[in-house]
């Protein structure tokens, strides 16, 4: 059964053709997991014009302990009032509308590929151009109910108009 709920949502994106990175101006974290962390710093670490943006994760402490002291405080955006993915995206925006460049650039979102229909979604309504970045870190005994919790969440935040669409995909119009 999980995989009949998991599978459509985990493979709904791949990831970004993202070639030298040239293209974005920044990487989006989600909290909810160390690994969403540390792949959005190794992206920035491979391409040192992006801005890391760390939303939902916690204080600066605790996100320089998962990404180490080597992206330097101007490249860093720490968001720590989040508490679910409709604050991720309009806590992010908020972050950056200080610098139009950011608001209006292109942005990895890294979260787990289960995620990323209803993160995609939520961040197109709320004006970010995003791009998927999705990871697999979820184990076998979590995606039934991560399953469960991501299609209520799709159809919730769809009722709400929090979300682009009721199940985004890759051809939903972007911002």
């Amino acid at each position: 059964m999980s995989d009949l709920l998991a599978t459509p949502l985990e493979q709904r994106f791949a990831r970004a053709s993202s070639g030298d990175g040239a293209a974005y101006v920044g990487v989006i974290a989600l909290g909810g997991g160390e690994a969403r962390i540390r792949e959005a710093a190794r992206l920035a670490r491979d391409w040192p014009h992006l801005q890391l943006l760390v939303t939902g994760a916690g204080g600066k402490a605790k996100v320089r302990s998962l990404i180490g002291h080597d992206i330097g405080d101007e490249r860093l955006l720490i968001e720590d009032r989040a508490r679910n993915t409709f604050q991720n995206a309009a806590f992010a925006g908020t972050s950056v509308d200080h610098r139009p460049e950011l608001r209006e650039g292109r942005w990895l979102l890294v979260t787990s590929a289960i995620h990323m229909p209803r993160s995609i979604g939520v961040f197109r309504k709320a004006g970010l151009a995003v791009d998927p970045w999705p990871i697999d870190n979820l184990a076998e005994a979590e995606r039934a109910v991560a399953a469960q919790h991501e299609w209520l969440g799709l159809v919730w935040y769809w009722l709400l108009g929090r979300t682009s669409a009721l199940f985004p995909g890759p051809d939903s119009i972007a911002p």
